[in-house]
């Protein structure tokens, strides 16, 4: 499906709609046409938003994978090291994806549909 679009309509309705959709504002009946918006565009903003999601749960399964086999091949005493793991993941790379994912929406491009007639 993808990521929802914010429309503000032009009486102040604000709704979240999927691309390529016609959304009717419930106040003035104005429509509003999401085919209009690049879908190359689109798309390709998707995919980072994916991208960068995808990064930090790849983060801690690795993390959850490397305390499992050091609990299996050494025993439970170990399993401390996996939540010092989860803090250094949690403290040291989490506020870098944070930026990383301010940044990727600082960048979102706008585009501005018109609304068709009644």
């Amino acid at each position: 499906m993808g990521l929802r679009l914010v429309i503000t309509c032009r009486c102040g309705e604000v709704a979240r709609v999927p691309v390529g959709t016609v959304w009717r504002c419930e106040k003035c009946l104005a429509n509003w046409d999401t085919r209009k918006i690049p879908q190359d565009e689109y798309q390709g903003f998707v995919r980072a938003v994916r991208k960068v999601q995808r990064q930090s749960i790849a983060g801690l399964v690795m993390i959850g994978l490397l305390t499992l086999a050091l609990v299996v091949a050494v025993g439970p005493g170990l399993l401390p090291v996996g939540l010092v793991l989860l803090a250094a993941w949690y403290f040291f790379y989490l506020p870098i994806h944070r930026k990383r994912v301010r940044r990727l929406y600082a960048t979102l491009p706008s585009w501005h549909i018109s609304e068709q007639a009644r």
